[in-house]
């Protein structure tokens, strides 16, 4: 029996800018030969993360790596009507990954990764530039699974101050703490953009909440159970979603 499964999505190192055939980097190649053990003319999406989709398939594989034939453009996607901002206080490898990964596939716009008071993780700036390349791939990665056209902008860790001030104006402000108040706001109108705080393991400060509160943030809790940082990151941003993306209804 044929698999009826659809081709596989691989996110390109560069744009496709209207060529028809690309080489593949090593790493790419390998992952098409060896992990997915794709053969030649095997049918693949291929997206550059600018725009573009097309249908595409393998042409060859030489010792340079894989060489591909772009086909079919494949329409892109409509931009979400919610753009959400998400601060998340930097977390323990694996949990900063699942965040990043699960907010990606929930269509989070841009991430802004924040030191706070009690931040666990503390990243040199020679680490901290191979951890922002490292979470740039795994957002390239969940883009590949969930069919997103664009990657979201992942910024270089900074203090939450830092983070705080290079939001956009106007955007919904809110901030998810166990301390925080529930029912959620209700706004005249469906919001733009918002902008999604969540603390890391040993979550936020009382000072760092006075702080965001005078800042026009507005303190959510979630529910009445603990969550670890990086499922209140995922559940923060399903229900905005839901209440106001592409989620709704």
């Amino acid at each position: 029996m044929k698999s009826h499964r659809p081709p596989p999505r691989l996110l390109l190192d560069e744009p496709i800018n209207g060529r028809r055939q690309l080489s593949l980097s090593t790493a790419q190649t390998n992952y098409l030969q060896r992990a997915l053990r794709l053969r030649v003319a095997a049918p693949l999406i291929v997206f550059d993360g600018c725009g573009a989709e097309h249908q595409a398939r393998i042409l060859r594989y030489d010792k340079a790596g894989a060489v591909i034939e772009l086909g079919l453009a494949i329409p892109a996607m409509a931009p979400p009507d919610l753009r959400v901002f998400l601060v998340q206080g930097i977390a323990k490898a694996e949990r900063m990954d699942f965040a990043i990964q699960k907010a990606t596939e929930l269509g989070v716009a841009e991430i802004f990764p924040a030191y706070t008071q009690h931040s666990v993780v503390k990243l040199e700036p020679d680490r901290a530039q191979r951890r922002l390349i490292h979470w740039q791939r795994v957002a390239g990665s969940a883009c590949e699974q969930s069919g997103r056209h664009f990657p979201p902008r992942i910024h270089g860790p900074e203090p939450l101050d830092g983070c705080i001030r290079a939001l956009p104006a106007g955007c919904l402000r809110l901030v998810f703490d166990p301390r925080g108040a529930r029912p959620w706001p209700a706004p005249a109108q469906k919001p733009d953009s918002v902008a999604a705080l969540v603390g890391p393991e040993g979550g936020f400060s009382a000072a760092e909440l006075d702080g965001l509160t005078r800042s026009g943030f507005r303190a959510i809790k979630l529910g009445e159970q603990i969550l670890r940082t990086e499922t209140a990151a995922m559940v923060a941003c399903a229900l905005l979603q839901s209440r106001w993306g592409s989620l709704r209804g």
